[in-house]
């Protein structure tokens, strides 16, 4: 027997990692999961040698820029509001250059060549840029997974509240165990 689910809000089941920049490319309205070791495996020897060193640089800003947060936080006179959102601002743009979408614009490598090597894609709706950490959900050989626990979570869930809403008697009941405890 198969069942067919309708999710009527938004829903996510997270298994607790964050996807960065750098393991998904944003192509076509479509969000490709990217394993690093294949795409650096993928790369020739010059292209290998030119995405260390973007990632060195790229790393080495962050690291800059984080360091000089923790020099600010420490320092004798307080900062002012502006030094703080420069500071912010900045951490931003790098973040922002540090994806693997922005590597393929400035080394000229076909983003559909990357695509192809993806683990699974996922189609965009809205509101996740290339840039963007994600945090992933379970999956199942690289499809989303429900747990059962989940699914008899939210069945509990909604029988409770229909027992709720339309049994006085039961409503009583949980009202006067309440008050006890």
């Amino acid at each position: 027997m198969r069942y067919s689910i309708k999710i009527l809000s938004p829903l996510h089941i997270g298994c607790g990692q964050i996807s960065s920049g750098l393991n998904h490319i944003n192509n076509d309205g479509k969000l490709f999961f990217i394993e690093p070791d294949d795409f650096i495996s993928d790369l020739g020897k010059k292209e290998r040698m030119a995405f260390i060193e973007w990632i060195e640089e790229c790393s080495g800003n962050l690291d800059r820029i984080e360091n000089q947060k923790i020099e600010l936080k420490y320092a004798r006179d307080a900062p002012s509001y502006n030094e703080k959102k420069n500071l912010n601002e900045e951490l931003k743009t790098q973040k922002k250059k540090f994806t693997l979408n922005k590597f393929a614009e400035g080394h000229n490598i076909d983003l559909s060549q990357i695509a192809n090597k993806a683990r699974y894609c996922l189609t965009i709706k809205r509101g996740v840029y290339a840039d963007s950490e994600i945090n992933t959900f379970i999956k199942q050989m690289n499809h989303p997974y429900i747990p059962g626990t989940e699914i008899k979570g939210a069945i509990r869930t909604a029988v409770l509240y229909c027992s709720l809403n339309y049994n006085d008697e039961i409503k009583q009941w949980i009202k006067g165990k309440i008050k006890e405890f």
